[in-house]
């Protein structure tokens, strides 16, 4: 039976007051009765072992940590037969886009994640300083611990001067993902003393080098950089490790990478020791269908890592990286009662979560309201002021339409390179400088009549079709309501509407999970297996990743630093 009462939680979870040691501690030494006892379980002790205990929870945070521990019937949960392991930590992800913070933060924590700490990627680029402390205020109000890493790189709305002030607060942990090539080429004065600033402060810098050199890795470690998510061999995270990085092992929909590195580095016989899992940007698909941390958990066991180490990089360890061990990542006294209740060490899905001391979800499902940031009373913009698209010609090919070519769900090449088929239009409109690029993309399908969605990182509009009407149509329909993801099928519209900011939804998930889930099934039906369709779009439009991609300067190719085709102005209705 679910509970009829919806748990209340206290603001500030890592903030303690002297009445609550003072309770906690009579509750250690048996002279108050804890608020909640967790009895019979086989518990992940902080030293690795599994062992018999009872955990004694006292508001948020575990009293005791023992045997034979005693507790009102009413306040007693029999956990006999069942695992107690701490709550997973998210060392780095992305609550924002295209769910809201709160959305995700749900669905992580029916995944057993009550530690998360989210990346600012796509709000960077439209909240003004202004509205930036409001938002990240909400991480005093949720059911869970969050903690913000801010972004560096431009162009953004929130200048670096704005980001040195609000690395004080106590809620921002990192600064990242800063891209190695080409920001530390030659370090920016404003980028140097922000990472001082940062480390002089005890927080974590994250670099994002994929495919770096050895070399290349050594020069972020002497630029302060502390880890790195972007390996995707067992070799490249070594040699992240062997520069004294933290190296995240990444497992989500796009990039499924640890069973893989975790057997190369068993074979290797290198220590974990500074590793963590992350789901770095998780689509709604997959969190509904595989989870979060849990299926990272799930990946490593399946490759050979023991569970006394796979849980390890799901708590302890990440927790360590970000200078939270103190007050999770263990089952201890002292330590927030944040804990997964799992069927056995083998079975890394939550059966029942408990956070901050409250029984939060059970059988995958919610127990109780999360909170979000009121996105209206910020005053959030829309993706343009404009209400439809520019003129029809702007979607036409023309003969001098410079020639990309689609060669993996995320890797774009300049010219047509083996892709067969027809090449339809791909069509990219920056709303600041009110500019658009045109291209002819080899590798999608040509029955696509058009698609069009704001979800990017540089705030750019993509848009893909065979019929320059039907992209238009398209186009027409995501900036109506302030952005988007639309596409025409059988001359039929289907959409998905994105009015903050053109990236964030205000829809339930299991509104955008069906969405996404008709999306991937109409490119199926074209005969098109791309991983995730509209993940495509958002990587067309992404300049931090390397080859042809969009921005407001036009098509570039990343590579060679090279404007492959220039944007042009915008001709409106």
């Amino acid at each position: 039976m679910m509970p009829s009462t919806k748990p209340e939680f206290a603001n500030s979870p890592l903030r303690e007051t002297g009445h609550e040691v003072a309770e906690r501690t009579r509750t250690a030494w048996g002279h108050r009765p804890p608020d909640l006892l967790l009895q019979g379980a086989r518990v992940l002790l902080a030293s690795g072992e599994f062992a018999a205990r009872d955990v004694a929870i006292v508001g948020a945070r575990i009293a005791a940590v023992a045997q034979d521990l005693a507790a009102p019937g009413e306040a007693t949960v029999d956990l006999r037969g069942r695992t107690l392991v701490p709550g997973y930590v998210e060392p780095h992800c992305h609550t924002l886009g295209p769910l809201s913070t709160g959305s995700y933060c749900g669905q992580a924590l029916v995944h057993g994640t009550t530690c998360i700490v989210s990346d600012d990627s796509f709000v960077y680029g439209f909240l003004s300083p202004r509205q930036y402390p409001p938002m990240l205020d909400i991480s005093e109000r949720l059911p869970l611990v969050l903690r913000w890493s801010l972004r560096l790189e431009g162009p953004r709305t929130v200048p670096l001067e704005a980001i040195s002030e609000l690395i004080e607060r106590p809620d921002v942990v990192q600064i990242g993902e800063l891209m190695t090539r080409p920001v530390l080429d030659e370090v920016p004065s404003e980028i140097a003393d922000l990472i001082a600033a940062a480390r002089s402060k005890g927080l974590r810098v994250e670099g994002h080098s994929p495919g770096a050199s050895g070399r290349t890795l050594g020069v972020a470690a002497a630029a302060g950089i502390t880890a790195d998510h972007e390996s995707q061999r067992g070799d490249e995270l070594i040699e992240r490790l062997r520069c004294g990085l933290w190296a995240f092992i990444r497992y989500t929909d796009l990039l499924r990478d640890t069973p893989a590195i975790v057997a190369e580095v068993i074979d290797a016989g290198v220590s974990f020791e500074r590793t963590a899992f992350t789901t770095d940007w998780s689509l709604p698909p997959w969190i509904a269908r595989h989870g979060t941390i849990d299926a990272a958990i799930a990946a490593a066991l399946g490759a050979g890592m023991s569970p006394e180490e796979a849980y390890a990089c799901a708590t302890r360890r990440p927790a360590t990286y970000l200078s939270l061990d103190a007050h999770l990542g263990v089952v201890a006294p002292g330590r927030l009662a944040s804990m997964n209740v799992l069927e056995d060490a083998e079975h890394p899905f939550p059966e029942r979560v408990f956070s901050l001391g409250k029984e939060v979800a059970r059988d995958g499902q919610l127990l109780i309201d999360v909170p979000d940031v009121d996105w209206a009373a910020l005053g959030a913009p829309r993706w343009s002021e404009r209400r439809s698209g520019p003129s029809p010609s702007t979607f036409r090919a023309a003969p001098d339409d410079p020639v990309i070519s689609l060669e993996s769900s995320a890797m774009v090449r300049p010219g047509r390179g083996s892709a067969t088929g027809k090449p339809i239009v791909c069509v990219a409109i920056d709303p600041g400088t009110e500019s658009f690029t045109r291209a002819a993309i080899h590798g999608l399908p040509d029955r696509l009549e058009g698609i069009a969605s704001t979800l990017t990182p540089r705030r750019l509009l993509v848009a893909i079709g065979s019929d320059s009407d039907a992209i238009g149509r398209c186009v027409d329909a995501v900036m109506a309501p302030g952005g988007g993801i639309a596409y025409q099928r059988d001359g039929e519209l289907h959409m998905l509407t994105l009015p903050v900011g053109g990236v964030l939804t205000a829809a339930p998930f299991a509104q955008v999970l069906d969405f996404w889930d008709e999306t991937g099934r109409f490119f199926s039906e074209l005969g098109h297996d791309l991983a995730d369709p509209i993940s495509t779009l958002l990587y067309i439009g992404s300049d931090s990743l390397p080859g042809a991609r969009f921005n407001a300067r036009g098509l570039v190719d990343t590579r060679a630093g090279t404007i492959i085709a220039p944007s042009r102005p915008v001709e409106w209705i």
